[in-house]
């Protein structure tokens, strides 16, 4: 399954559901699978998004995981790499004054 997030003239993000899911749910809007916001409502959105990253950032470096795979010599994609165009889209939201939109596919 597939969640696509719209707003008017921005590109549509598109992520796997567990991520949009997750973020939905830092959003404030656990088990909707489709909805919308105003422009407003996208900038308290925006508000809860910065702070449960930082908050989930601070335990993260605070834990040490060498439980992955050295060979690719990455580390995992964290949420909040994952939630970054998400969070680009609702600051356009905000500065165009346009709704967002999202819905599961």
């Amino acid at each position: 399954m597939l969640i696509t997030f719209s707003c008017e003239g921005y590109s549509n993000i598109i992520m796997f559901a567990e991520v949009g899911l997750r973020l939905l749910q830092l959003m404030g809007y656990a088990d909707q699978k489709s909805g919308s916001i105003s422009p407003t409502e996208a900038e308290q959105v925006l508000k809860r998004m910065h702070a449960a990253l930082s908050n989930q950032k601070a335990k993260s470096t605070t834990t040490t995981n060498n439980q992955g795979d050295e060979s690719f010599g990455d580390a995992p994609v964290s949420l909040g790499q994952r939630a970054l165009p998400l969070m680009e889209l609702l600051e356009f939201a905000v500065k165009e004054e346009h709704p967002v939109s999202w819905r599961a596919s």
